[in-house]
């Protein structure tokens, strides 16, 4: 019986479509890579097994589930910007001061511009 000889080089349906690890898809939404396989099990985000079995997300995929092109932030990153306790950042975005961003796992996040916009306008404190 003839030996089944596989040609060595890049796998044609692969190179046309970047896949992502879960690692670099936390990275970009900003969240634990635990977070993502959850996603990942409970169907809120595609993923492709490997031969291995570990997962792996096709990088359009991911990118259109982006609210937006512009970094976010989370509210504890806020907070350390003005100086206040996370849940003052959360009461700003329920009182429509400051517009929050849900994540697929119901976090909220801020744009990085409209913070820094809005640090920007803020009273400096006055040294005596």
């Amino acid at each position: 019986m003839p030996a089944l000889t596989i040609e060595p080089g890049p796998l044609p349906h692969l190179e046309a479509e970047p896949l992502l690890t879960s690692g670099e898809v936390a990275t970009i939404f900003r969240v634990d890579k635990r977070t993502v396989t959850r996603w990942a099990d409970t169907g809120k985000l595609t993923s492709i097994r490997t031969l291995g079995g570990h997962r792996r997300f096709r990088e359009a995929e991911v990118r259109s589930m982006l609210p937006f092109a512009e970094p976010l932030l989370t509210p504890g990153e806020v907070a350390t910007m003005f100086h206040v306790d996370p849940k003052t950042v959360t009461q700003w975005a329920k009182a429509s001061k400051l517009t929050s961003i849900r994540t697929l796992g119901g976090h909220r996040r801020y744009r990085e511009t409209e913070v820094r916009a809005l640090l920007a306008g803020t009273p400096q404190q006055r040294s005596e």
